[in-house]
């Protein structure tokens, strides 16, 4: 079996194209709710192409992207190098991925002024509460690059020195390389679930500084019983993904997150949000998983046919919608009983 680690040689490209993004109110969010300065350190342990590290970067924060794949670490360092250094953005890429957007659609955010027609939904109740997700987002923007002169958010410092701030570092949950308490916060971005949790909180305790802050986060796909692409897509990772059902069902898990903050969370907080794809977009998107067959895999032209069909008879317009939650669970991370350290 693959390991954890190289799980995504490969995949890289896909990951850095065709996964959703974070909301830029995720950041600021925290750092009202955690009351941390402008000066907060940041470790994004299981960084991988950057997505997460650039909301914190664009805040003024420095990001340690802690990230073991070198494939996902020389993409993240591409793409925040390119993305911090071009004079010119468009309000709907800000927080995407700059890696060939063409075929998609983001129903994004309301993460910054001067963005027309986008919608956000946050939430401090918890997922257990029915009614969390009650508020979605209802306009697009156009995937084009619109040629708009960066203004610049609130809080936001300047592109080159955003970058500056960003260190690319080879290293696990388990085991940073970072120094002792060398960092305020320490997040974890669609990352968590292949952690060895014990230990990585282990580790999180010898480099955070007190009140060792962390924050949890998943991008989840929605499975409305009215969207029949989703049903469908659900359908097609659990026939055709190697170990599909292992990986979801530990996303957002409640073991996982109390277990690695030793508690419960005191913050959870939840962004909706979608993309519209097109059908090269939606084959990216399957390429990027680490469960999904691969080209000269002996199932790989099956499900692509598959897949095809799925897109044909779902789609509108040429596109498929698919709807995400953002979901986040901050607190302090919690020193282990004696037990389990001398276990460890």
């Amino acid at each position: 079996m693959t390991a954890v680690t190289e799980r995504f040689t490969g995949h890289a490209a896909a990951y850095a194209a065709a996964r959703p993004s974070y909301p830029q109110t995720l950041a600021t969010d925290l750092q009202q709710r955690l009351h941390l300065p402008d000066t907060t350190v940041v470790a994004d342990l299981g960084s991988g192409t950057g997505l997460s590290s650039e909301i914190f970067l664009r805040i003024g924060w420095t990001v340690l992207g802690v990230e073991p794949n070198a494939a996902m670490r020389a993409t993240a360092e591409n793409y925040l190098a390119r993305i911090f250094h071009q004079g010119h953005e468009t309000c709907a890429d800000a927080g995407t991925s700059a890696v060939a957007r063409e075929g998609r659609r983001r129903m994004p955010y309301q993460d910054s002024p001067g963005c027309m027609g986008e919608h956000l939904s946050a939430s401090p109740r918890s997922p257990d509460d029915p009614n969390w997700l009650s508020d979605s987002c209802h306009e697009t923007v156009s995937s084009e690059r619109e040629k708009i002169h960066k203004r610049g958010r609130p809080g936001e410092i300047s592109g080159l020195a955003s970058y500056a701030k960003f260190r690319s570092v080879h290293g696990t949950a388990e085991d940073t390389t970072l120094p002792e308490r060398s960092v305020d916060l320490v997040v974890a971005a669609q990352a968590a679930h292949w952690f060895d949790a014990p230990r990585a909180r282990i580790e999180a305790l010898r480099i955070l500084r007190p009140p060792a802050w962390a924050a949890l986060i998943w991008n989840e796909r929605l499975l409305s019983e009215d969207n029949a692409f989703a049903q469908g897509y659900e359908q097609l990772l659990r026939d055709w993904g190697s170990d599909y059902t292992q990986v979801r069902s530990r996303h957002a898990n409640r073991e996982l997150i109390t277990t690695f903050l030793g508690g419960a969370p005191l913050h959870t907080l939840s962004y909706s949000h979608a993309l519209m794809l097109d059908e090269n977009a939606l084959r990216t998107l399957v390429a990027s998983a680490s469960y999904m067959p691969q080209p000269g895999a002996p199932t790989y032209e099956a499900m692509m046919d598959h897949l095809h069909r799925l897109f044909v008879t779902t789609q509108t317009q040429g596109q498929v919608r698919m709807d995400y939650v953002a979901r986040v669970y901050a607190g302090h991370v919690c020193m282990p009983v004696a037990s389990k350290l001398e276990g460890a």
